[in-house]
């Protein structure tokens, strides 16, 4: 496979997860508007996929860049390998959607620092004392931002 193709297979793949994740959180508001626990409890495997998601898609850009990232799941670690302008313009676009959603300011470094590594700890969330808060709308805001670069499933 040339490299242009692992790019563009990433950056599908991280899509097809995000679609997913997408399709999980409408029914995780329909449980907390509607007080069904079962949909609830979709909130755990809707944040994996979504986190996932930011995972393969930042991988895609780096893959697009010809940035090497090693095995890592870790978002900020990827994150931090994008070249300074792709960095500012995540940031940036995460900052903004998040604003507009929810009306009040993110501060992006320290909740993109808690979600890192969620990937891991969420899917094996039965073992944890205790669960992890998890911060959907920056995950969201975040993922959707890594997709505008990305671009839409092709």
């Amino acid at each position: 496979m040339r490299e242009w193709e692992k790019w563009e297979k990433a950056a599908n793949t991280s899509n097809i997860f995000s679609y997913a994740s997408n399709i999980l959180l409408d029914y995780v508001k329909q449980g907390i508007e509607n007080n069904i626990e079962e949909n609830k409890s979709l909130i755990i495997p809707q944040a994996v996929l979504h986190i996932f998601s930011c995972e393969i898609g930042l991988k895609a850009l780096l893959l697009k860049e010809d940035i090497s990232y090693g095995k890592t799941h870790k978002l900020n670690d990827l994150f931090e390998l994008l070249p300074e302008q792709m960095k500012e313009n995540i940031r940036n676009l995460t900052k903004e959607k998040f604003k507009i959603e929810f009306h009040m300011d993110c501060n992006f470094d320290d909740q993109l620092s808690q979600i890192s590594n969620m990937f891991i700890e969420l899917r094996y969330h039965f073992e944890a004392e205790a669960l992890k808060e998890i911060i959907v709308g920056f995950i969201v805001a975040f993922n959707s931002s890594i997709l505008h670069f990305t671009g839409s499933y092709k």
